[in-house]
C-alpha cells in the first residue's frame, strides 16, 4: 500500500460507514480504493448494476476506473469490485426500472458525480457518441473506441454481451423453427459497426437432409433467392440419397404438346402429313427449382408424366406442320402456378425460334396461367432467358399442406 493510500485509510473508513450506513460484514480492499476521500460519499457501496455492460478491464484503482467512464462519451455508470479490481463500464443509470443489485466487494457509482472532479482535460470537450476522450499535455483528442448496443439479428435469440468496445466478439445462436441450428459471432470492428453474421433459415433439401430428415415430402423452405425470409412450399425428393433435390407441386394442369398428326389445311387447297419423331404429349406434375436463384429446370423430367412420343421441355410450343404460306401452328404449352403461392418470372417473354416460326396466339390471362400455340418447320416459341419463380402478392398455399424442420444440432 503506497503512503497516500495509507493516510487515507483511516478517514475512507469512517466516511464510508457515517455516511453509506454500511452493514459491518461487508468489508471493502482499501488497497483498491486508494482515491479522495471526498469521492467516497458518491458510491454504493455492496451493489452493482448487473447489466449494459460496455467495457469490463483490470484497473489499479477506483479512481481509474471512474475516469475512464468519464473520458467515454457511452459510459453513464461504473461498478468496481474492490477485490479484484475489475472495473465495468455501463451505458446506463440505475433506477426504479433498472435496480442494483447486491453484490460484496463492489462499488456503483454514475459518471455525473465524478465528471467535475477528474474530467481534467476532457472536462469541457464534446466527443461523438462512441468515442472516448484521451487528455495530453497539449490538449485532447477523440477517438472511436464503441461500437453501441449489438444489434438485433433476425431469427435469433437475444445476444447477451458484456463488451460493446472495438474489437469485441459477441456469440449468439440460431435454433428457431426453420433455422439452421448454428452459432455464429459478431465483432465490433474499428469503423464503430457490428461485422453480424446473419443467421439463415433452412433453404434446401439439403439443409433438411442435415437435419436426420429422410422422407420425401413437401417442407417448407425459405429460399436464398427470397432471402431467407418467405418460406415456400418445396418438394425434396431423394432424400435418403446424397443428392437431394427440390420441385415444386403443382396442384393444376401444365403440359406441353408436340403434334405428330396429319394436318389437312382445306382452306389452302393443300393437304401436309409430316412423322415427327420428336413429337410428344407430357403433364407436368412437379417441376425443379433451384432455390439459391429458384430457376426452373424445364428439362427435367422426374415428374413429368409422358401420356405419349418424346418428352418435351417445360415452357416451349413447337410442331413441325406449318409448311405453307397460310400456316396455322399447333405446338401448345401451358403453365399454370396457381396453388403454389408462386408466378414465373415477370420479365421473362416468349420468342419466335427455328424455321417459318410463328404463332397462332400467347396469352398471359393472369399471373400464373401462361398458354400459347407456336409453331413452324420445324418451329415455335421458346423463353428468352431461364424461367425462374417470383413469389405471388398474396400467398395461396394451404399452411397445413407443408412443415417446418426442427432441428437440433448445430450444423
Amino acid at each position: 500500500m503506497n503512503i497516500l493510500c495509507k493516510s487515507l485509510l483511516s478517514m475512507e473508513s469512517l466516511l464510508i460507514l457515517s455516511s453509506m450506513s454500511l452493514a459491518v460484514h461487508e468489508p471493502l480492499n482499501m488497497d483498491r480504493m486508494c482515491t479522495d476521500p471526498n469521492f467516497l460519499q458518491r458510491i454504493s457501496i455492496g451493489q452493482m448494476l448487473p447489466s449494459h455492460k460496455i467495457q469490463s478491464f483490470i484497473a489499479p484503482g477506483l479512481m481509474v476506473c471512474a475516469r475512464e467512464c468519464v473520458y467515454q462519451t457511452n459510459c453513464l455508470s461504473f461498478n468496481f469490485d474492490t477485490e479484484s479490481g475489475q472495473c465495468e463500464l455501463t451505458r446506463a443509470e440505475a433506477g426504479l426500472s433498472l435496480p442494483l443489485v447486491s453484490k460484496p466487494g463492489f462499488v456503483y457509482a454514475t459518471k455525473s458525480d465524478w465528471i467535475t472532479a477528474i474530467a481534467a482535460n476532457c472536462q469541457h470537450v464534446k466527443c461523438p457518441p462512441n468515442h472516448r476522450c484521451v487528455p495530453e499535455l497539449n490538449g485532447t483528442h477523440c477517438v472511436l473506441n464503441d461500437c453501441g448496443i449489438p444489434p438485433t439479428i433476425k431469427f435469433a435469440a437475444d445476444v447477451d454481451y458484456t463488451e460493446t468496445i472495438v474489437g469485441a466478439k459477441l456469440g449468439y445462436n440460431c435454433s428457431r423453427p426453420g433455422m439452421k441450428p448454428q452459432n455464429k459471432t459478431m465483432t465490433c470492428t474499428p469503423y464503430g459497426s457490428w461485422d453480424v453474421e446473419p443467421c439463415r433459415k433452412i433453404s434446401s433439401c439439403a439443409d433438411v437432409q442435415r437435419c436426420n430428415v429422410t422422407d420425401d415430402r413437401e417442407y417448407w423452405l425459405y429460399p436464398e433467392a427470397f432471402g431467407y425470409a418467405n418460406k415456400v412450399k418445396i418438394y425434396c425428393h431423394g432424400m435418403n440419397t446424397l443428392n437431394p433435390k427440390e420441385y415444386v407441386s403443382l396442384p393444376s394442369e401444365n403440359l406441353v404438346v408436340y403434334p405428330s398428326a396429319v394436318v389437312k389445311y382445306s382452306y389452302c387447297g393443300v393437304d401436309y402429313s409430316a412423322n415427327v419423331p420428336k413429337a410428344g404429349k407430357v403433364h407436368f406434375e412437379k417441376v425443379r427449382v433451384h432455390p439459391k436463384n429458384m430457376t426452373i429446370d424445364g428439362e427435367d423430367n422426374q415428374f413429368a408424366n409422358l401420356r405419349w412420343g418424346k418428352f418435351q421441355a417445360y415452357g416451349r410450343a413447337v410442331d413441325c406442320a406449318s409448311y405453307i404460306s397460310c400456316r396455322k401452328y399447333f405446338g401448345f404449352f401451358r403453365i399454370d402456378t396457381t396453388g403454389t403461392g408462386l408466378v414465373i418470372n415477370r420479365t421473362v417473354s416468349w420468342v419466335l425460334h427455328g424455321n417459318r416460326a410463328g404463332q397462332t396466339y400467347f396469352n398471359r390471362s393472369s399471373d400464373h396461367v401462361i398458354t400459347a400455340k407456336c409453331g413452324g418447320y420445324c418451329g415455335g416459341c421458346f423463353p428468352d432467358s431461364q424461367l425462374s419463380f417470383e413469389l405471388e402478392a398474396e400467398t395461396s398455399t394451404v399452411v397445413q399442406s407443408a412443415s417446418d424442420t426442427m432441428c437440433s444440432d448445430i450444423f
